[in-house]
């Protein structure tokens, strides 16, 4: 809808993350944001022990936002199961459709909003044993409030470890003050 104001008043425009035809497209690289979030993240998950063997990486991806957006989420999974020593998958293998990556690797698809990240990741933890302990990724700041809230009220947040895509003022006042909300 914005494109056509833009376009109607001849306003250039540059399209952030998201290519838009007839605007300028600035894109923030979500491949590398998430390969560089798990290299933060991950060693982090070492220092406290966790192992291959007791963790599972839950990604939260916004499918209708395609490909490039969802990098972020995809490549995380791919950079922190090769240094946690987990299956790893071709990034092609991590589509819209995938939910089971490995057997240490979930995605669900919270749409980029906070209230379907809760709900999504709410019904993947009721699968998930009590005892792994959770890295948690997700490609926007509302995704990884929903998706946070679920965690906290499945009482899983002393064993998850949670990094966003974004800056809002909500999700920085989690990482000043949320040991669990690392990056």
């Amino acid at each position: 809808a914005l494109q056509r104001v833009f376009e109607t008043a001849g306003v250039p425009f540059i399209a952030i993350n998201v290519a838009a035809p007839g605007g300028h497209w600035f894109n923030l690289v979500n491949r590398e944001l998430g390969s560089d979030t798990a290299r933060t993240v991950v060693p982090m998950a070492q220092a406290k022990g966790w192992t291959a063997a007791d963790t599972t990486i839950i990604i939260v991806q916004a499918s209708e936002s395609g490909d490039e957006v969802n990098d972020c989420v995809r490549y995380f999974y791919i950079t922190g199961a090769e240094m946690m020593g987990m299956p790893v998958v071709a990034p092609t293998d991590i589509t819209a459709l995938t939910t089971t990556i490995s057997e240490n690797g979930i995605q669900v698809d919270g749409k980029g909003q906070l209230e379907l990240s809760y709900t999504a990741v709410k019904n993947v933890l009721q699968a998930l044993p009590a005892d792994r302990n959770i890295l948690l990724y997700s490609v926007n700041d509302d995704s990884t409030i929903g998706a946070w809230r679920a965690v906290q009220e499945a009482g899983r947040a002393d064993r998850t470890m949670v990094a966003g895509l974004g800056g809002s003022a909500a999700a920085l006042q989690e990482l000043r003050t949320n040991p669990s909300w690392v990056a």
